[in-house]
């Protein structure tokens, strides 16, 4: 483990990722009763499974959704990885808490479930940073300061110019993430729209084109929409396709259109094998579909791998 950048992270440190795929001892848990009673367990390899057995076990509810009963008797449950982590981490209170004390925030001390992801993530670097920079909610200090090891995307959207009769796309990253906090500087660092020289304006704006001088303006842009961004794809490849027919290929179209209709389609909670299968299949799609992220992945890809996997980037970039 290294020590700077102490601030980012959850246990103010930031791990190695050989720290996290080492990690084999499951999770350590700490229940706090309402009569005063604390438990500890330790070694748990998944914790949602083992504290729903125990509530049963102990009888403090009877039915999986009885919330009011589990308030009534338990107060707190910490958690933190044997071996790994120094500091208990608070998953659950009686006060605040929404959900059921086994639920999706756990799933990241699941020991298979976590090296699985990780473990992905890690042999597949360039599609982590990507998807990472474009999900992930980065604080402004961290995006400053590894500004240059993250993908930081395109601030225009696909267009296709007819003068070089060339679609020129944009890419995702940063500029697509909807999960951080912008302020002027840091849009201030992206430069708007993709200058169409032929025609002295820019394209792939908000407004499609937009004159000199208007580009100031450009700034409501960020972030752009993976959705909108999708749609105008498909017009530069339309468009393409008008001056040259030739090029179209029926049987490809059909297969193209089907996969672009379910590109956006909503996932509930996916497993380790439902994930990588949609994974193998497209990689677009876990890029773009928010509900994956937001439903799966954002439970499992925590600010320890997060920043773990960032200076891994660092240290290989810094190498060449």
């Amino acid at each position: 483990m290294v020590d700077d950048c102490m601030s980012y992270c959850f246990n103010e440190r930031i791990y190695k990722i050989e720290d996290l795929l080492s990690w084999k001892e499951g999770s350590d848990i700490i229940i706090f009763f309402t009569n005063g009673l604390i438990l500890e367990y330790d070694k748990i390899s998944d914790p949602n499974v083992y504290i729903k057995e125990l509530l049963f076990k102990y009888e403090i509810c009877r039915d999986t959704d009885e919330i009011d009963a589990i308030r009534s008797n338990i107060s707190e449950i910490k958690i933190k990885r044997h071996n790994l982590d120094k500091r208990y981490t608070s998953v659950w209170n009686n006060k605040t808490s929404k959900e059921l004390p086994y639920n999706n925030s756990l799933i990241r001390f699941n020991i298979n479930i976590y090296q699985n992801y990780i473990s992905l993530f890690v042999k597949n670097k360039e599609f982590a940073k990507k998807y990472l920079s474009m999900h992930f909610d980065f604080n402004y200090r961290f995006i400053n300061d590894y500004w240059e090891y993250l993908d930081l995307g395109d601030a225009y959207y696909t267009a296709f110019i007819i003068d070089t009769d060339g679609v020129y796309y944009s890419s995702f990253g940063l500029s697509y993430n909807n999960n951080i906090r912008r302020n002027s500087k840091l849009k201030a660092k992206y430069e708007y729209g993709l200058f169409n020289p032929f025609e002295g304006e820019y394209i792939g704006t908000e407004n499609y084109h937009t004159s000199v001088d208007d580009i100031d303006y450009m700034d409501i842009m960020i972030p752009l929409s993976p959705e909108k961004e999708i749609e105008r794809r498909e017009e530069a490849r339309s468009t393409f396709y008008e001056y040259y027919p030739e090029m179209i290929d029926t049987d490809k179209d059909i297969i193209h259109m089907q996969f672009i209709d379910n590109i956006f389609q909503e996932y509930q909670f996916l497993d380790f094998n439902e994930f990588k299968k949609i994974f193998n299949e497209s990689k677009l799609k876990v890029l773009v579909n928010n509900s994956i992220w937001e439903k799966t992945l954002k439970h499992v890809l925590d600010k320890d791998f997060v920043y773990a996997f960032f200076n891994l980037i660092k240290e290989e970039k810094n190498r060449k």
